[in-house]
C-alpha cells in the first residue's frame, strides 16, 4: 500500500489575496487613497488574487484590487475558503480582506451558515490548515453600516474595523509563519491594528523564579539547594550532595503572566520533571524517584495580572542494595554522579477554557447588541463585533498540554563510602582468590603413575605440560595434557576410561589387534618428613 507523506516546502514569501466584494465594503473605497494603500501594500507580494461575496461567484482577479466592484449582497466566506482550497496546494497561504465574517449577511440569506462553515474549516481537528492569525485594524471608511438583519443601512463617515486573516496550509512552519506576520505588520503599520494568533494556540508567558527555596527540614538531610544563574543568566535548580537512601523535600515559587493575546481561564496545571539517564549505568530511571507538584492545581494565567505558582520537588529514597551488579560497579568508579534535567510547568485545557485577553476585547470587540450594528457610532464601527466569540470559534476543539514554564535542574548524587568499600574489598577478595589459584595452578604438582604389575613413574607436570607414556621400543602408549583441574588423555589405542581424569582415577587401555589391556591409577605423590636425626651425630 502506497502512503502519501507531505515533505513541509521552504515558504518563498508569496501569498494569495482574497477581498471581499460585498455591498458593506463600498465605504472604505470611498476613501480611495487610503483604501488604495492598503490594498496595493498587500497584492504586491501576492502571486494570485480573488474576490469572493455572493454564492458561487468566486473568482480571479487579474486587475489591481482597487478596481474590485463591491456590489455583492452576501458574504459567502465559508465556500470561498473551500474554493481556494481546490485552487491552492499545500504550504500555501491566503491573505482574507473583509469587513467582519461574524455578520450573516449584509441584506440577509443563508450567508451565515457559510459562516459556520468557516470556521468549522478552520477548528475541526482534521483542518487542513496549520496556521491561522487574525489582523483587526481601523481604516476611514464613508458610506452605509448595516445590521445582522435584513435591512437598508445607515450613513457612517469615520474609522471602521476591518479583519485581515493570514491562513497557512499544512504543512507550514512556525518560523515560516513569523515571518508572514512580520511582512503583514510591516505593510499595515500606518494602520492602527492588533495582531493575534489563533493556531497554533498561542501560550507564551512572562516567567520567573521568585524568592527562595522553601526547605522542608524534617525531611531533607544534608543536600544544599539553591538556584545558581548560568551564563545567559537563565536561573538553575542546584541539588548538591544528596545522598544515597536520603530523603529530600522543597519548595520553590513561580511568577507567570501571559504574553499571549490569551489568557487561560481555570486551566490544569501540571508539573513533571524530565531527568536525562544516569551516566554508565544501564537499568537506573531517575525520573522513578523523583516528583514534583504544583499548587495551585489549576488557575488563570492572564496578561492582565500575575499568578503565583507553588512548585514542590521530592524524592523516594532508594538504597545501594536496589542497584544491580554493573550499575553498583559504575557507582564505585566515584562517589558523586551528576545528572541534568528540567522541572516544566505544563497546563491542558480545551477551547472552553480561552479566551482573548481583556486588554485586546476592550480596545477591538463590540460586545453590545447585534441591533446596534447599523449605528453610525465610532464606538460600534470601529471595533469588530463579539470578536472575542470570533476568536473562540475557530480555536481548535482540543489543545495538547504545552510548557508554561522550564526550570534547569542539576542533581549531585553522592554515595555513601560504606557500601562502596563493600564492594571495593569484595573485589579485591575475588581477585586475591583468583590470582592464588592462578598461581596455584601454574606451579602444577607431582603424580604417580602405577600400573598393573606396581611400578611406579612419577609425573610433574605444570598448567598446559604434556607427559607422554611409551612403550619399551618408543611407540607412544598415551599422553596426559595437565589443564589445572585435571589431566586430558589421549591415545591411539581404544580408551575404556574418561578421556579428562583427575587424582586417584584410573586409565584403562586396549589394543583391539591383540586383545592386550593396559590400566594405570593416578595419584598424587605424598613427599615425607625429612628425617634429620643422624646416629653418628653426638648431640
Amino acid at each position: 500500500m502506497l502512503t502519501t507523506v507531505w515533505v513541509c516546502p521552504l515558504w518563498a514569501g508569496d501569498y494569495d489575496v482574497m477581498l471581499d466584494a460585498s455591498g458593506s465594503m463600498r465605504g472604505f473605497k470611498k476613501e480611495t487613497e487610503t483604501w488604495q494603500k492598503l490594498l496595493t501594500r498587500l497584492e504586491s507580494s501576492a502571486r494570485n488574487k480573488y474576490q469572493f461575496g455572493n454564492r458561487h461567484n468566486f473568482k480571479r482577479v487579474d486587475a489591481p484590487l482597487i478596481n474590485v466592484r463591491l456590489r455583492d449582497q452576501e458574504t459567502y466566506l465559508g465556500e470561498a475558503l473551500k474554493d481556494w482550497l481546490t485552487l491552492s496546494k499545500p504550504g500555501d497561504v491566503v491573505i482574507i480582506i473583509t469587513d467582519n465574517v461574524a455578520d450573516t449577511g449584509d441584506t440577509g440569506g443563508d450567508s451565515g451558515q457559510s459562516q459556520q462553515l468557516f470556521y468549522d474549516l478552520l477548528s475541526k481537528i482534521e483542518s487542513p490548515f496549520s496556521h491561522i492569525a487574525i489582523f483587526p485594524l481601523t481604516i476611514p471608511f464613508q458610506g452605509k453600516v448595516y445590521p445582522i438583519s435584513r435591512g437598508k443601512g445607515q450613513f457612517y463617515q469615520g474609522h471602521r474595523a476591518l479583519s485581515t486573516y493570514a491562513i497557512a496550509r499544512t504543512p507550514f512552519y512556525d518560523e515560516d509563519f513569523q515571518t508572514l506576520r512580520r511582512q503583514i505588520e510591516a505593510k499595515i503599520a500606518d494602520f492602527d491594528h492588533q495582531y493575534i494568533q489563533i493556531k497554533p494556540f498561542d501560550s507564551q508567558t512572562i516567567s520567573g523564579l521568585v524568592g527562595d527555596i522553601k526547605i522542608d527540614p524534617d525531611s531533607t538531610k544534608d543536600a544544599n539547594v539553591r538556584f545558581e544563574a548560568d551564563e545567559d543568566g537563565i536561573k538553575r535548580l542546584m541539588v548538591r550532595r544528596l545522598r544515597l537512601g536520603h530523603e529530600m523535600k522543597f519548595s520553590f515559587n513561580v511568577n507567570i503572566q501571559s504574553s499571549s493575546s490569551f489568557e487561560l481561564q481555570d486551566v490544569e496545571l501540571i508539573a513533571k520533571i524530565h531527568l536525562n539517564k544516569a551516566e554508565n549505568t544501564r537499568h537506573i530511571t531517575m525520573e522513578d524517584n523523583f516528583t514534583t507538584a504544583v499548587n495551585p492545581r489549576r488557575a488563570t494565567i492572564s496578561p492582565d495580572g500575575l499568578q503565583d505558582i507553588v512548585v514542590s520537588f521530592e524524592n523516594k529514597a532508594f538504597s545501594f542494595g536496589d542497584l544491580d551488579f554493573f550499575d553498583k560497579l559504575a557507582f564505585t568508579m566515584r562517589n558523586t554522579m551528576t545528572i541534568q534535567g528540567t522541572i516544566d510547568l505544563e497546563f491542558n485545557a480545551s477551547r472552553e477554557h480561552m479566551k482573548l485577553s481583556q486588554g485586546i476585547l476592550h480596545s477591538w470587540s463590540y460586545e453590545g447588541e447585534a441591533s446596534q450594528l447599523d449605528q453610525p457610532n465610532a464606538a460600534v464601527q470601529e471595533k469588530v463585533y463579539q470578536l472575542g466569540e470570533l476568536v473562540k470559534s475557530m480555536l481548535p476543539e482540543k489543545t495538547a498540554i504545552q510548557k508554561l514554564h522550564s526550570v534547569p535542574v542539576t542533581l549531585e548524587l553522592r554515595y555513601p563510602v560504606g557500601p562502596i568499600l563493600t564492594v571495593i574489598l569484595a573485589a579485591l577478595l575475588l581477585i586475591g582468590f583468583l590470582y592464588w589459584l592462578l598461581t596455584r595452578i601454574q606451579q602444577g604438582k607431582e603424580y604417580i603413575l602405577e600400573d598393573d604389575m606396581g611400578h611406579e613413574t612419577p609425573v610433574a607436570l605444570g598448567l598446559g605440560d604434556k607427559y607422554r607414556h611409551d612403550f619399551g621400543n618408543g611407540e607412544s602408549l598415551f599422553s596426559l595434557s595437565y589443564w589445572g583441574l585435571g589431566f586430558w588423555v589421549t591415545t591411539p589405542f581404544q580408551l575404556r576410561s574418561s578421556r579428562f581424569i583427575s587424582n586417584g582415577q584410573a586409565i584403562r587401555i586396549s589394543d583391539p589387534d591383540t586383545g592386550d589391556e593396559y590400566n594405570w591409577q593416578l595419584r598424587e605423590a605424598i613427599r615425607k618428613p625429612v628425617d634429620d636425626y643422624d646416629p653418628d651425630i653426638n648431640w
